[in-house]
C-alpha cells in the first residue's frame, strides 16, 4: 500500500488491516499518513497492539476538516484509560464518526470507560454505534 501517491489520495476510502499486529509505533505512522485522505470512510486496525501513541495519530486525523472518517474499529487492541481519554477529546468534537468498535481492550478500567462515555454527552458527537 502506497499511501504518499497523489494518485490514491482522492479515491482511497477503506483501510482493513486486522490482526496483522503491526504495533503502536507502526500504526501512528500510518495514521499519520491518512492526514490528506480527504476519501478515507473507513478505518479498521483491530487487533494491532495500537496504544495510546496512535490514539493521539487518531485524534489528530479526527480534528482535521478535511476527515470524512464514519467508521473506525480499534477492537482488541492496547489501549489503556490513556489512550481513551485522548479517544474521548476526539469523538466529542468529531461530527463525521458514527461507528466506533472499542471492544476487547481490557486495559480500560471502569474509570476510563467512565470518563469516555462524556464523549456521548456531547452536542458535537455524532457516534451512532458503539461497540465496547
Amino acid at each position: 500500500l502506497v499511501l504518499g501517491r497523489k494518485a490514491y489520495k482522492g479515491s482511497l476510502q477503506r483501510i482493513h488491516l486486522t490482526t496483522n499486529e503491526i504495533g503502536d509505533v507502526a500504526a501512528t505512522d500510518l495514521i499519520e499518513s491518512l492526514k490528506g485522505y480527504g476519501n478515507l470512510v473507513e478505518l479498521n486496525l483491530g487487533g494491532n497492539s495500537v496504544g495510546a501513541k496512535a490514539c493521539v495519530a487518531i485524534k489528530e486525523l479526527l480534528s482535521s476538516p478535511k476527515s470524512k472518517l464514519r467508521d473506525l474499529n480499534l477492537q482488541n487492541n492496547d489501549i489503556d484509560d490513556e489512550g481513551i481519554a485522548i479517544l474521548t477529546r476526539a469523538f466529542a468534537d468529531n461530527t463525521t464518526l458514527k461507528d466506533v468498535d472499542l471492544g476487547l481492550n481490557s486495559d480500560v478500567t471502569p474509570s476510563g470507560w467512565l470518563q469516555f462515555f462524556t464523549c456521548l454527552r456531547s452536542p458535537s458527537s455524532s457516534i451512532e454505534l458503539l461497540d465496547l
